[in-house]
């Protein structure tokens, strides 16, 4: 019986060192591979057939002699010119000095990817790594096949049609490599990248079918903790017009959160809330009996979100796509049925027809601007009509339109630097450059199709405005994200004693491009390193309130708008100073 148990126990050994193995040579190949593509002086090579090429081999390798004839193999595909190699030993850095073409040009450059794994690793064979070195030191600045677009896009990448097991591996190459050298904010990582990969790779190997693999992808995609990041599937199937259902099926309730409570925010109507024994502002402790935390680490491994807490701000998709929903309120649960509902049911429910209007009375003193909903051509004449008032508040908790464009003239007659930006070369993978700050100061509508469509640097009339004198007051919160930060980086600037009162916006800002996967998947992330003026960064951090206004299910009950009444409250207050 011992010498089984001893057998079994060898065995088990023998195969967990074997996968290990086989992940660790898949992890090199896969760092090599995107090395190679990015760093070729050639076009010729078809990287997605390089790899299908050596996929068989690849994962029978049992040694580092094996493994690195294999990587030779690789790097001579980039058709590196033959030379005789008569270092001893390999340095452990490589910087953009490094570069052939670049040694005189690097002032206004940032290498953003860590090139040391090449030397650092004792599986790459001594050869191979003067041949990486080589091949970087050597590479004239050609830009890859698959690249386009002035912020970097890879939608040239082969699409193909059915999913197996090479295409699954081939996701990960090509998701790892965009992401190491184009994603501009893998500093800001809670996971160092490195170790993303040697985590992801059993995943993409042991997918079996098609909802693994896109399993895979998502929680890869969570890893970069970028609300702008997700992925799109693309293989959905598109329904006529006359096939469209002419009633939703749903979940008769939606979820609110504060942070630190997940609760009932609206009922489908009183006879739901009665068979179920449940009201508006109930919280609840657990969902399908597992706890608020499970429900956030769930909820994080299948989306990507800035900040952890933002996890719930997705809470009623999430919590709609479960199969099942139990409720626990109190020490009782409650099972919840879909049932089906009319589109204006499904619309009052899910609160859509609730918009901000653009403007709102408060008092006499007071102007109110939604920007989120401001129109180009109006928003000027909402500033003349508010002219003589005491204070403006700026409700800035969405996205923001054009119309924010006309704020910098509208509040100052002086530019201003409102933020620096750092955008990936392409014909350098990995290397960062910094663009002309951004002031978003235009005097008009010519200058600002003069910036946007023909690239103008410089005013094409002078500007004619008298800028509002009063205070400023900005309402933010989470639901500012991408341009709605950078309007609030406007008013920072260009509003000098403004004070901004709500919750920390999301911390996702600069454009956001696209990566092709192999089944016609796009992978959507952040692709500018986009920041403050001074270098501050907002990313994964958000812009912060001067006055925090905590969420709370009370408000949400009553209807409140919590934020609002902080500034009004605040108004009033320095009136009575």
């Amino acid at each position: 019986m011992k010498y089984k148990i001893l057998i079994i126990l060898l065995v088990f050994l023998a195969s967990n060192l074997f996968a290990q193995n086989k992940s660790y040579n898949l992890k090199t190949y896969c760092k090599v591979w995107g090395l190679c593509k990015y760093y070729t002086n050639t076009n010729d090579a078809d990287w997605d057939e390089v790899f299908f090429n050596d996929y068989n081999e690849l994962l029978v390798v049992e040694d580092n002699d094996a493994l690195n004839i294999l990587l030779e193999r690789l790097i001579k595909q980039t058709h590196l010119k033959e030379t005789t190699i008569v270092e001893s030993n390999v340095d452990s850095s490589f910087t953009i000095a490094d570069f052939s073409k670049l040694k005189n040009k690097h002032e206004k450059l940032v290498l953003k990817t860590d090139f040391s794994w090449i030397f650092n690793t004792t599986t790459i064979s001594l050869t191979n790594k003067q041949l990486l070195r080589l091949l970087l030191k050597t590479y004239k600045g050609k830009k890859p096949n698959t690249v386009s677009g002035k912020v970097p896009e890879h939608k040239k990448e082969i699409v193909y049609n059915e999913f197996n097991n090479k295409i699954a591996l081939l996701a990960l190459l090509r998701f790892y490599n965009v992401i190491e050298y184009y994603y501009p904010y893998k500093h800001l990582l809670d996971n160092n990248w490195d170790s993303v990969l040697t985590k992801m790779i059993p995943f993409f190997l042991n997918c079996d079918n098609s909802d693994e693999y896109k399993k895979a992808l998502k929680l890869f995609s969570s890893y970069l903790q970028d609300s702008h990041v997700f992925v799109d599937f693309k293989n959905k199937i598109k329904m006529s017009k006359s096939d469209t259902p002419k009633y939703k099926e749903k979940y008769p309730v939606t979820f609110g959160f504060t942070f630190s409570n997940l609760f009932i925010s609206n009922v489908l109507n009183d006879s739901i809330s009665d068979y179920h024994d449940i009201q508006i502002g109930d919280t609840i402790t657990k969902i399908n009996n597992e706890n608020l935390e499970t429900l956030i680490s769930k909820m994080t491994q299948s989306a990507s979100y800035s900040r952890k807490k933002l996890s719930l701000s997705r809470v009623n998709v999430f919590l709609h796509q479960q199969k099942t929903l139990t409720l626990t309120i109190g020490d009782k649960n409650r099972l919840i049925n879909k049932v089906k509902m009319t589109q204006d049911e499904f619309l009052n429910l899910f609160q859509y027809n609730k918009l901000s209007a653009t403007k709102i009375n408060i008092d006499k003193n007071i102007g109110y601007i939604y920007l989120p909903s401001s129109k180009y051509s109006k928003i000027d004449n909402v500033f003349r009509k508010y002219k003589e008032k005491e204070t403006i508040i700026l409700d800035c908790r969405g996205y923001g339109t054009t119309a924010a464009l006309k704020l910098p003239k509208l509040l100052s007659k002086n530019k201003s630097t409102v933020a620096s930006l750092y955008l990936p070369t392409k014909k350098y993978p990995g290397v960062f450059k910094k663009n002309k700050d951004e002031t978003y100061y235009f005097s008009n509508t010519i200058d600002v199709i003069g910036k946007f469509l023909f690239s103008y640097k410089n005013k094409i009339f002078p500007t004619f405005n008298t800028p509002y004198k009063g205070n400023i007051i900005v309402l933010i919160d989470d639901n500012a994200v991408s341009f709605g930060e950078t309007v609030i980086m406007m008013l920072k600037v260009y509003a000098k004693n403004a004070v901004f009162i709500g919750r920390p916006t999301t911390g996702a800002n600069g454009n956001v491009t696209t990566l092709k996967l192999p089944l016609g998947e796009e992978l959507y992330y952040t692709g500018i390193d986009f920041r403050f003026a001074d270098g501050t960064e907002l990313q994964r951090k958000g812009i912060q309130p001067n006055i925090y206004v905590p969420k709370t299910i009370e408000a949400v009950i009553n209807g409140e708008d919590e934020i609002l009444n902080a500034a009004i409250k605040y108004i009033e207050d320095g009136r009575k100073n």
